[in-house]
């Protein structure tokens, strides 16, 4: 772990713990995953416990440093980088969170540093948060959809599974190098309607925190939010109703968005009745 740098002393743990990664960045469209942990780290109110020393994962071009001046020049410099949070949920136990800047170099250095760490903390779930644009209505719930290396898990979050095959993201490495631990994974994927990326994707990041309570049985209302996406869909609404051609669109999107759901729906009514029926086979 040469490459964590610790706020504070820790031992080896030994209660279960997950380990909740929200990555800023190119896996993290309208800032759903970003604004999910913001509210997240509120609500717990989040304690750093370690980060990752950012000389060899980022290229600071990119990635500039925050200066911070006062009247005897500069009085601190910030660099972006992955920090990992502590905190603890009642019903559930302790928790930590990983949020930051992707890494720009040395993915499998960072994801076996990282899960290093998870490993010192007794971490035996990894969940990670991310969000992609789509042509999503924005009039409709938003779609989940992700995976579970346990399947109690995928059944109890009843997501879709992932479609998408091609260039990934250093969440995909993390989530790699995790299972070959033998740590347990859920990943959390939420679209953001393409043609409204200029605004915070508030309603993603409430189904993302959604997701979370029913795992981590959180009870926090996220009033702040809500309050936040009421705004922000009065905006969208004044947005949409001056373009007729983005609002036949986005009724096309509400029409192939119902037509999926009846064939989910139909699909669900077959899995029902050919487990209904197998059950009668065994009986007899």
């Amino acid at each position: 772990m040469r490459d964590i740098v610790w706020h504070r002393r820790v031992g080896q743990r030994r209660k279960p713990a997950t380990l909740i990664a929200a990555l800023s960045g190119w896996t993290d469209a309208g800032d759903a995953a970003t604004i999910a942990y913001n509210q997240v780290a509120s609500a717990l109110a989040l304690a750093d416990l370690a980060y990752l020393d950012p000389e060899n994962f980022y290229d600071f071009s990119m990635v500039r440093p925050m200066v911070t001046i006062d009247h005897h020049g500069i009085s601190e410099l910030r660099w972006s980088t992955l920090v990992l949070g502590e905190a603890t949920i009642k019903r559930y136990g302790p928790v930590f969170f990983l949020f930051g800047p992707e890494p720009q170099f040395r993915w499998k250095t960072a994801a076996a540093e990282l899960l290093s760490v998870a490993n010192l903390l007794a971490v035996d779930r990894v969940v990670t948060l991310g969000s992609l644009l789509a042509p999503a209505p924005h009039t409709k719930p938003p779609r989940l959809f992700g995976y579970s290396s346990s399947p109690p898990v995928s059944e109890l979050l009843r997501l879709d599974s992932p479609r998408y095959e091609g260039p990934t993201g250093f969440l995909s490495v993390l989530q790699s190098a995790a299972m070959a631990y033998g740590t347990e994974v859920v990943s959390l994927w939420v679209e953001v309607p393409h043609y409204l990326s200029q605004f915070p994707a508030q309603r993603s990041a409430l189904a993302l925190l959604h997701q979370l309570e029913i795992l981590l049985g959180m009870d926090e209302d996220f009033r702040e939010l809500r309050e936040e996406l009421g705004d922000t869909d009065q905006e969208v609404k004044d947005f949409v109703s001056r373009d007729p051609d983005l609002i036949a669109y986005i009724a096309s999107l509400e029409s192939n968005y119902e037509q999926e759901l009846d064939v989910r729906s139909s699909i669900d009514t077959i899995a029902i009745e050919a487990e209904r029926f197998l059950r009668r086979q065994q009986g007899d």
